[in-house]
């Protein structure tokens, strides 16, 4: 029986694509990522493709860029695939700091729905494993949308395994809360709590997947030597504890960022307190300026109904992967 991908035209990926130029292609991927993913992309990805047209048009930015390409976390480096002269694939290839070394993101894999099931995304992938073998890389890593059943059955054909699954949030501006338990009280962060909510953020916040988070533990700690660490950077930090009796059962973090959403460290216990995760959202969101919105990334299926009866909405889940070399 004859299949979609028999009925297509033969396409030679392997002689159509190309090392990412930056003079040249960053306008048309930018055109390409918001073609492919305009359904999923938040204000902040709306902004970073105006940040890549922007660089686009300043040829002094990108000769910089083009120099330092395997030193910063901008989408200069990677791999494209080419119809004659038109772009029709694009693998980014961004330089991470993880666990000392640096290994690789492979992002904004995107093929325009014209050029799909032609095998352009394997070999896109393929050449980036390679590029970061030659480069002694420990591994790479990419994320891929849960649903995105095709796209993980690729990937795991191609050697990479699954770390981590987690649920970006954001907050409703228009919600009614649901009632907290008057068994959970929350309280100021004290300093006493501080070895129990490290232990639990460590839990929600692998360490393998540290170099994703703006989380930064040392910041959070209580003593002098963070206040002067957090003195020197642009953001507040404000914290809450949540106890049963004289149980500690949570704590959370607010973090105030430059986006247009304040990030949200969330640390229940790792066996899950629901009553405790919504009390502490709740005393969160009352103590804001209304109207400011709130970002929280924690593991799927964790918590779902308490964040949910909060006033926060799922954006998207997102499927963490990496392959290793020995």
């Amino acid at each position: 029986m004859a299949t979609l991908a028999d009925s297509l035209p033969s396409f030679d990926t392997d002689s159509k694509i190309r090392p990412f130029d930056v003079h040249q292609h960053m306008k048309s991927v930018a055109d390409l990522i918001e073609l492919c993913f305009l359904d999923t992309l938040d204000p902040d990805g709306k902004r970073y493709l105006q940040q890549m047209r922007f660089a686009a048009d300043n040829p002094r930015y990108l000769n910089w860029a083009s120099s330092t390409v395997d030193w910063i976390s901008l989408p200069m480096n990677g791999f494209v695939c080419l119809d004659k002269d038109r772009l029709v694939g694009n693998l980014s290839l961004i330089p991470i700091q993880a666990q000392g070394h640096r290994n690789y993101l492979i992002a904004n894999v995107a093929v325009h729905p014209e050029f799909r099931r032609r095998g352009i995304a394997r070999q896109m992938t393929l050449k980036a494993i390679e590029y970061a073998k030659q480069r002694s890389a420990p591994s790479v890593w990419l994320h891929v949308r849960a649903e995105n059943n095709a796209a993980v059955s690729l990937y795991r054909d191609l050697g990479f395994e699954e770390r981590a699954r987690r649920t970006t949030w954001f907050s409703l501006t228009d919600y009614r809360p649901a009632t907290s338990s008057p068994e959970i009280k929350i309280r100021p962060r004290i300093p006493q709590a501080w070895d129990l909510q490290q232990y639990w953020l460590r839990h929600y916040y692998p360490t393998e997947l540290a170099w994703h988070f703006s989380l930064n533990l040392k910041q959070l700690r209580p003593g002098w030597l963070a206040s002067l660490e957090r003195f020197f950077h642009p953001f507040t930090i404000r914290q809450w504890t949540a106890y049963r009796g004289e149980r500690m059962s949570g704590a959370l973090t607010i973090q105030s960022t430059r986006s247009y959403a304040d990030s949200i460290w969330l640390a229940p216990p790792p066996g899950g307190d629901d009553a405790s995760v919504l009390a502490l959202l709740n005393a969160a969101r009352q103590a804001l300026p209304r109207g400011r919105a709130l970002t929280l990334d924690f593991p799927a299926d964790s918590a779902v109904q308490a964040i949910r009866d909060a006033g926060f909405l799922p954006h998207q889940t997102l499927i963490w992967m990496q392959i290793r070399f020995p």
